[in-house]
This record gives C-alpha cells, structure tokens and sequence, in this order.
C-alpha cells in the first residue's frame, strides 16, 4: 500500500461556509457563450432541461417541481427530463408526475431551454447538447472538487476516511468528467460511521438546496465563476469486484471497517476460504478488542499464547457473541454471518467447517489484493488481472 495514502488526510478542513469562486483570471478563458450570458442573459424563473437517473438525482428533481410549483418566488418555470431508456428513479417520477420525458440520446433543440442541470447522469454529454444552453449545464457533483472526481466520490471519500464532505455545483465541459468551472461549494463535517447510502441521502438532499440556491443567483455566479484547481486533484473511479476483497495482511481494522461501510449495500466483503469466495455479512463496527478477551479465546482454540502470535486471516469462533473474528494487520474484526454456496450464521459455519478441523490447529481466511488506494491519483485505472 502505498505510503503517500495518508496524504490525503492531511489537507486543511474547509469550513461550512458557502465558498465562491473569485473572477481573476476568468476572462482569459471564457467563450462567446459565456460572454452573451454575462451581457445578454434573462433572469429567472428558468426552463431547464434535467438529465439524471438515480436516487442521489431524484432528490434535486424533487427539488426543482417544488420549486416550479411554488406561490413564493420561484426559480423555476419549467422543468422536462432527459433519461435513459431503461427504467430508474427519475424516469418513474418523471411520468408519475407528468413531466416531458426525452430518452437518451436526444436531438439538438434550439431556444427551448435556459439551463440544463445533470446530477448522477452517467453519461458525457457532447458539446453540442451543452450549447442548446444560454446558460449551460450545471452539474451537482458530491464532493469538494477536484478531489474525487468521478463516478464514485461517496464511497472513496468512506474508503479514504475524509474528514469533511461536501457539494460543488459547477459548469460540465465536454470530453472529460467533473472538470468544469466551480459556481458554488458546500463543506459539511463527514456524519460519523456513515454508510454509503447514509452519506448518499444527505448529501443528496443538501446538493438539491445548494442547486436551488444556484439558480436564484445563476446570473451573478457566472460572472464568479474560476476554474478549479490543478492541486489536490484525486480521482474517484467506479469499484470493481475486486475491491470487496478483504487483504487482512495489508489492512487495518480500521481500513477494513471503512471498506465495509462503503461498498457493503452494493456487494458484500469477500474472502477466500480453500480457494471459494466467502462472503461475509453484518460487520460489528465496535473495536471488538475492547469487548472480546481474544487472548483467551486464543489459548483455548489454538496452541498460541496470544494474538500477536498468530498470522492475519486467522479466524475463530466467538460464542458469546455469535460471530467470527478475523486476525488483520493491527487487530482484529467481526462478522455476524457468511455466504459459501448459501447463507449461515457464524455458528453455522463453525459447526460445518472451522470444527472439522485437528484440534488446536488455525484456520486462515486467505489474503487477496483489492487496489483500494492504487488509482485515486490516477486520471485512468490500471486494468487489473483479478478484475
């Protein structure tokens, strides 16, 4: 594992407040697009055209028809979608709710709109679409970019234990992802022991307000708008299969409790146990070696002394509490239940396969590598042979 991880950690938390990009430098790079907008653009109420698919994308549309159908001063005047074929969440609502409907991908349609706005779309969107918009495309993107950019920033900023959250609401530009200039950002102090999902609904529901507040505002926040940064850029790439491996060599428990928070609700941690995958369930998030005497439970099932004399991946049978606990690199963790071939309990799995064994010998869960860290600096992921 590379030394330089840690580094992340180390950059200064931002504050809550609501941060602006400053004008210098801006002129030297807008376009005849963005010059119009400064000296010809409306003022809101806006027609927008939304592009999203999922639950973190519902929220913001949710947002937008409130808005739209408000008494008080709205921002919104009309509001159609654009989706993909198959079905999702923002399709669903979308028909549910009676709103213009246009499948991915769509036609050009000149002076229809003022502003488009894609949350969690999935898709680059060409040029060409961009510029049906006076206004462009705003983009609300979870996380304080340029760290994590990319499809997956819930889950890298759990994996790499960040501190502090957020949202940026910025301009999309073609070709490449989350690379455009910053309108509006938001820092929020990461919610404690957040599961990804947990993460994803609030910051899905603030990103919507932030959005709104965007909008209010478009015409001044264009002309503030600044390109991001060229330091602190990290990438946040989707996760592979492989990355529900545990490597209890190399990981920590604290590591090994992130990774489960992270992609848990997405696809289970793994092992290998005689060359099968194992997949293992319901974590116990506590410090386990705070409430288990694993010492003892040691020189009772094995010939060993202590837990500092056996090797990571060894796994017992914690009766008390019903659960295996695993040897990793600094300590030790635990979990309720497993899958092989079908789904047991840890007595279950005891009773079939770690009592079967001579007495007093170790039974080792295998290490795997899972490249957690290897590619957040990297714009492309190394392609991996265990993939």
């Amino acid at each position: 594992m590379p030394d330089d991880r840690n580094d992340l950690n180390k950059k200064k938390p931002l504050s809550d407040k609501t941060l602006k990009a400053n004008k210098k430098g801006y002129l030297l790079s807008i376009d005849m697009r963005q010059l119009g907008n400064i000296f010809f653009s409306k003022n809101p109420p806006w027609n927008i055209l939304f592009f999203g698919s999922d639950e973190f994308s519902l929220e913001t549309l949710k947002k937008l028809k409130e808005n739209m159908e408000s008494s008080g001063n709205r921002c919104v005047k009309s509001i159609e979608v654009a989706c993909k074929a198959y079905p999702c969440k923002v399709r669903s609502f979308a028909k549910e709710q009676r709103l213009a409907i246009h499948t991915w991908p769509i036609p050009t349609m000149k002076d229809k709109y003022d502003v488009g706005v894609v949350v969690s779309f999935g898709r680059l969107i060409p040029e060409r679409v961009i510029n049906m918009f006076p206004h462009g495309i705003l983009n609300v993107h979870a996380s304080l970019l340029p760290r994590w950019r990319g499809a997956a920033p819930l889950i890298h900023s759990i994996l790499n234990g960040d501190e502090t959250t957020g949202i940026s609401i910025m301009e999309i530009r073609p070709k490449r992802f989350d690379i455009g200039p910053l309108l509006l950002q938001k820092a929020y102090a990461m919610p404690p022991k957040c599961t990804m999902m947990e993460l994803r609904s609030f910051l899905a529901k603030e990103g919507a307000t932030l959005l709104l507040e965007t909008l209010c505002q478009l015409n001044c926040l264009e002309s503030l708008e600044n390109e991001q940064g060229h330091h602190g850029i990290t990438y946040a790439h989707k996760v592979k299969p492989y990355m529900a491996y545990i490597n209890w060599a190399d990981q920590t428990a604290v590591q090994i409790e992130r990774q489960y928070r992270a992609i848990h609700e997405m696809m289970p941690l793994k092992t290998k146990w005689k060359g099968e995958d194992l997949k293992l369930l319901d974590m116990i998030l506590n410090d386990i070696t705070k409430e288990y005497n694993i010492d003892d439970l040691i020189r009772q099932k094995t010939t060993f002394n202590s837990s500092s004399s056996v090797v990571p991946g060894t796994v017992l049978h914690y009766k008390a509490d019903n659960s295996l606990v695993v040897k990793c690199l600094n300590g030790w963790v635990a979990f309720r239940n497993v899958v092989l071939k079908k789904p047991m309990s840890s007595q279950d799995f005891y009773n079939g396969y770690l009592s079967k064994v001579k007495p007093k010998t170790l039974n080792i869960f295998e290490s795997r590598e899972n490249f957690l860290y290897a590619d957040i600096y990297n714009e492309k992921v190394t392609d991996r042979k265990n993939s």
